[in-house]
């Protein structure tokens, strides 16, 4: 909601400052609705189904999973669980052989290949979920060390050599998402951490969503504010890009504090509330 929002604003303010690339209100109120109702626009008009704020794609997948879920849960045994792992894996090979990557869903073009890519994270997620604990006492020794960091730092490596384009960019993205993607989710959830380094672990964790929803509008905000100035923010990279990072964080720390936790803690209450009252 904050991010399609923020998109919306940014829409607003560029038709007053920019008359000449002035977007009708009644489109502005479409994006706005079906934004706000994760309503995908797959016309050929739109550059991503949601205009608005193009990270919700992947949130409208997830809430179709969640649904799927919820109606699966009680026979969603192990054998079930492989079954739709292998399946959807199965489908996101084939898209990313077709597309060359596994950058899609986000697209009118793309949407059906959005599916099988969350899926197959969803699941997967669930499986290593319930078999964390069989599981535990055979990765003790992640509990010594400094297994956390190790992890970060090598995800640092593994983005920083992800190849440009082309097959190999498609090889790279399944042996990320199918293999160290899921490792490295392991090691977090098991690894333990320093006391000050989890406190830091957890800010960051707090914060990782928010980034997530509005660092799009916040973009399309930024560099726009340049464009009506007539300065081009990506001319001057990287302090475009830093500066753009502290204001995300900043942002999205706030966001954090003042809106979405304490709207978290207000559902939870009245979830309690309603249980107690079933």
């Amino acid at each position: 909601l904050a991010g399609t929002l923020l998109g919306a604003f940014y829409l607003l303010i560029k038709n007053r400052l920019m008359p000449g690339e002035y977007m009708p209100m009644s489109d502005v109120a479409l994006m706005l609705t079906t934004g706000m109702l994760f309503i995908p626009l797959v016309g050929d008009a739109y550059h991503t189904i949601f205009p608005l704020n193009p990270a919700s794609w992947s949130l409208f997948f997830e809430l179709l999973v969640n649904i799927a879920y919820v109606l699966l849960f009680f026979v969603l045994s192990r054998r079930v669980l492989l079954g739709l792992i292998t399946g959807s894996l199965a489908l996101l090979v084939l898209a990313a052989v077709l597309s060359g990557t596994l950058d899609f869903g986000m697209t009118g073009a793309t949407i059906a290949s959005g599916l099988p890519r969350v899926t197959f994270s969803f699941f997967l997620g669930v499986l290593l979920c319930r078999s964390m604990a069989h599981y535990q006492g055979s990765l003790g020794f992640l509990q010594r060390g400094y297994w956390v960091e190790i992890a970060l730092a090598l995800t640092l490596v593994i983005f920083a050599i992800a190849p440009a384009g082309g097959s190999a960019r498609a090889a790279y993205d399944l042996i990320c998402v199918v293999l160290l993607f899921p490792v490295m989710v392991t090691v977090g959830a098991v690894a333990a951490t320093s006391p000050r380094l989890s406190k830091l672990y957890s800010w960051l964790g707090r914060i990782s969503y928010p980034i997530y929803i509005i660092h799009t509008p916040m973009l399309m905000i930024i560099a726009g504010a340049g464009k009506a100035v007539s300065i081009d923010p990506f001319a001057n990279h990287p302090w475009f890009g830093i500066a753009m990072a502290i204001v995300v964080i900043v942002i999205s720390d706030i966001a954090t504090r003042i809106y979405d936790e304490p709207v978290r803690r207000f559902l939870q209450r009245q979830m309690q509330r309603s249980r107690a009252i079933a």
